[in-house]
């Protein structure tokens, strides 16, 4: 399965659990622009609308994305990237300032928080 259609599955999943303008306001705009062996990627139009998604639905997208596919992938979303980065300085680039790296190390605490929270409901 290709990135749009494993997205549009996933999409198609959360229209019919959440109201219309709610699927509107933070699912229309986001686009998979990758997918690989270990991870979907999804991009969104602002860093407001990522943590949004990551901290109201991200539990709901990987049920789902649960049920899609067989194999193990994150699905992680990036701001308006268009691709996906390969190496540190497209992640993180030079001029990045000292405040930035620290909200991007909060940014990805809250995931592990995330991850943790998932294995510890699968255990139980």
């Amino acid at each position: 399965m290709d990135r749009e259609k494993v997205w549009a599955a996933i999409l198609e999943e959360i229209a019919q659990t959440i109201s219309k303008p709610s699927f509107d306001t933070w699912f229309e705009t986001t686009e998979a622009i990758d997918l690989n062996e270990h991870c979907l990627t999804v991009e969104v139009e602002s860093e407001f609308q990522k943590n949004w998604l990551d901290q109201r639905y991200w539990n709901q997208i990987n049920r789902i994305k649960d049920t899609i596919l067989s194999e193990e992938i994150e699905v992680v979303f990036t701001v308006g990237n268009k691709k996906e980065a390969t190496d540190i300085e497209e992640i993180v680039p030079a001029e990045t300032q000292y405040d930035e790296l620290l909200e991007m190390i909060r940014e990805l605490k809250v995931r592990v928080s995330h991850l943790e929270d998932e294995v510890k409901e699968l255990k139980e």
